[in-house]
């Protein structure tokens, strides 16, 4: 059985975007679209990081998104996004047009209850991470549903979640189950049965916290091994798909909070009451491939948002700013020379499509 799939033209006339930017001082001016009108916004990266902003288009702004909880890029440049109030996978192909739509609400073939991650496996398959059950559907890259299992247990948060090409699956996260749950990096094999767990959790006195706060999210290098990112402290490792620590990357960021400063869990007889303190949490993104051999992790502190740059032979190389509103990075399509990234664009959740340029 397949799922009920969509397929519709993303851009009205007068609204696709991008239009080339003009330079005035030194400034890229942006045209992005305002409804009907265009307005300029001037944006560079900063002096240090490898790229340059050519133009910038918004996808989505009359797609009525909800919100696009989890992002991946496939290897053929495609984008597939979670919808996740819509309870729907969304398909976008390389030029920023929306391809198809999969999805519902539901427990039927192809529907979701918490639609919550995604990742396209190198085989151009979809899988999606449904919280309800622990359940991962597969989709074809045509948007057909295939099937759903259940990982061997569950977990109280995920935060990264990637498909191996011998379909080995790695998920980020916390749970409660036995040995696992000294670990922040759970391998499954292709008959979805657990082989092994590995990587630090986050600095936590109170262990509960980490159901709150998570690990921190994983990336599929290109050499097929992991790139996890903890979150606090802010360390990078990679580590082979079977658990061997390959390297550690320490940038020069460091925080003097822990977990149990960001959330406090305590123990009542109605159960448990959580808080979150007023403290500035600091947040760290899924590392994004920009070569075969450096990657760039975002980075938000309170309203300021940051782009790391480290490569996998030398570490931390440097950072550059960006717009608050550029939201979480998805993929580097490196063919085309185009960044990805999720946010908002007039309160709305939008998909960015960068074009940029390697400086020379």
């Amino acid at each position: 059985m397949t799922s009920k799939t969509t397929k519709h033209s993303l851009a009205r006339p007068g609204k696709q975007l991008g239009v080339l930017p003009a330079r005035i001082c030194g400034l890229f001016l942006l045209l992005l679209p305002f409804g009907d009108t265009l307005f300029a916004q001037g944006f560079q990266f900063d002096s240090g990081f490898p790229l340059e902003v050519m133009h910038v288009s918004i996808i989505g702004s009359d797609e009525e998104f909800t919100i696009l909880l989890d992002s991946d890029m496939g290897h053929d440049g495609f984008v597939y996004l979670v919808d996740m109030y819509n309870y729907q996978i969304v398909a976008v192909d390389p030029a920023g047009e929306i391809a198809w739509r999969s999805g519902g609400q539901g427990q039927g073939p192809g529907e979701f209850r918490t639609p919550y991650r995604i990742s396209a496996a190198p085989d151009g398959t979809v899988y999606v991470f449904d919280r309800f059950g622990s359940a991962i559907s597969r989709f074809s890259r045509q948007g057909e549903f295939i099937d759903r299992r259940q990982v061997d247990f569950s977990f109280e948060s995920v935060d990264g979640f990637v498909v191996h090409a011998d379909d080995r699956i790695a998920i980020s996260g916390t749970t409660s189950y036995g040995v696992p749950s000294d670990s922040a990096v759970h391998v499954f094999g292709p008959d979805f049965r657990h082989l092994r767990s590995f990587a630090p959790l986050p600095t936590a006195e109170n262990r509960m916290v980490l159901s709150y706060h998570g690990a921190g999210p994983i990336t599929l290098a290109a050499d097929g091994n992991l790139i996890y990112v903890r979150r606090l402290p802010y360390d990078i490792y990679h580590y082979s798909v079977d658990g061997e620590r390959l390297a550690t990357f320490e940038g020069p960021f460091k925080y003097d909070v822990t977990a149990d400063d960001l959330i406090t869990v305590e123990e009542r007889a109605g159960g448990l009451t959580i808080s979150r303190p007023h403290v500035e949490r600091p947040f760290f993104q899924p590392a994004v491939l920009l070569s075969d051999s450096s990657f760039v992790v975002g980075r938000r502190e309170g309203e300021h948002r940051y782009w790391d740059l480290y490569t996998t032979s030398g570490g931390y190389v440097a950072s550059t700013s960006v717009p608050e509103d550029w939201g979480v990075l998805v993929g580097y399509d490196k063919d085309r020379g185009v960044l990805w990234a999720t946010g908002e664009h007039l309160l709305k959740p939008v998909l960015r499509r960068i074009q940029v340029s390697v400086r020379r």
